[in-house]
């Protein structure tokens, strides 16, 4: 939240014209000395929305990075009729003898 928020928001801020999203808002109802305005903050969604982007992004990234890329090619199969493992290049299963088509 800090890195979005203290590094990267200015940023955007300024990428879009100096804009402080935490202080958008239409005011519904004016305050009172002893109220508080009643006001839509939609610079504070969309800020959460950026926020949300931006780490979305990140833990994307890693994912992609240190996660394995493919899947193992498998060295055994599966044999058709007594569906024990067998080498993949196998022709002839060694538990039931069938002769197995070539993979």
């Amino acid at each position: 939240t800090s890195l979005v928020n203290d590094i990267l928001m200015p940023f955007v801020g300024l990428a879009l014209g100096s804009v402080d999203f935490t202080q958008l808002q239409i005011v519904l109802r004016e305050g009172t000395a002893t109220t508080e305005p009643i006001a839509v903050r939609y610079g504070l969604f969309i800020n959460a929305t950026i926020t949300f982007v931006i780490v979305a992004l990140v833990v994307f990234w890693i994912s992609r990075r240190f996660l394995p890329k493919d899947a193992p090619v498998p060295e055994t199969r599966s044999c058709p009729y007594c569906r024990e493992l067998v080498a993949l290049d196998a022709t002839r299963c060694k538990f039931c003898t069938s002769e197995l088509a070539p993979a």
